[in-house]
């Protein structure tokens, strides 16, 4: 489980996901970047006007998964 927090707002963004951290991290720059269309974090994002602070994203578990 990976958890971020908007930049602009009081928003958390808890996501929990068997991928790597970065990798995940890095597919979700995109989807904001391109604003993917039907993730809530993109349209939160974008109709908004929030940006998100993945510098901070954290694992707050992994279980057996990668880190």
């Amino acid at each position: 489980m990976l958890s971020t927090k908007f930049r602009d707002c009081c928003w958390s963004y808890v996501a929990n996901t068997g991928r790597c951290f970065r990798t995940r991290r890095k597919e979700h720059q995109q989807n904001l970047k391109n604003y993917t269309r039907g993730l809530n974090i993109a349209n939160h994002a974008w109709q908004n006007n929030h940006s998100m602070n993945f510098e901070g994203a954290i694992v707050i578990d992994k279980g057996n998964y990668r880190v």
